[in-house]
């Protein structure tokens, strides 16, 4: 089935238009479509914590979304699809080379795939919390396909950013925290930091 999706600034505005294909993972049966489908998600609680420790070590920020990242991350079962209404050929059917969104496991195999690539460039996971990735210059926090990114100076975000892209993770960079997760994180002239959610 194709989703259609209107992709929002957090103050509302519309940014962006987004078509996919999703397969029905609902109809899919544990042990013959997957195996397992556990995938973590960053607690709140360390993104607030990276946002303090961003204000009182002056740490650079910046925000990066992974495109299409499940697509990128190799399947892990043997997985056949019905084709999509527009491009259907009579009597075939997909068989998956690369998760797709719908998936029941396509958010592991993401997590997985990102881990593992994250971990060739010298980031760790966290003891705390698995979704945060910490290096010798930089701190990363990484909720599904979005990626906050904090470190000293530029040069280590631009650095982790070319090996990123060497590495085949593609991603599209902001300019700042502004729109993180759908929040808009302002910064004011005293230091402190203002999340809103004007577009709810």
């Amino acid at each position: 089935a194709w989703a259609f999706k209107r992709k929002r600034y957090p103050d509302g505005p519309a940014r962006k238009l987004k078509a996919r294909y999703c397969a029905r993972g609902f109809e899919q049966a544990k042990g013959i479509g997957y195996n397992e489908n556990y995938a973590p998600a960053a607690m709140w609680a360390t993104a607030r914590l990276l946002l303090i420790a961003s204000i009182l070590l002056n740490l650079e920020a910046t925000q990066i979304d992974f495109t299409g990242a499940f697509l990128h991350a190799p399947i892990d079962t043997l997985v056949y699809a019905e084709m999509p209404r527009g491009f259907a050929l009579e009597g075939c059917a997909w068989k998956l080379n690369k998760s797709i969104y719908g998936l029941i496991q396509s958010p592991r195999n993401w997590f997985g795939h990102c881990s593992n690539q994250l971990a060739t460039l010298g980031l760790n996971k966290s003891p705390a919390d698995p979704c945060l990735f910490i290096s010798s210059e930089v701190i990363m926090l990484l909720y599904v396909d979005d990626g906050l990114l904090l470190a000293r100076d530029k040069a280590a975000l631009k650095r982790l950013s070319d090996g990123m892209k060497m590495a085949g993770l593609h991603f599209g960079e902001e300019d700042s925290v502004a729109g993180y997760l759908g929040i808009h994180i302002g910064r004011k002239s005293d230091g402190t930091i203002h999340l809103t959610q004007a577009g709810l």
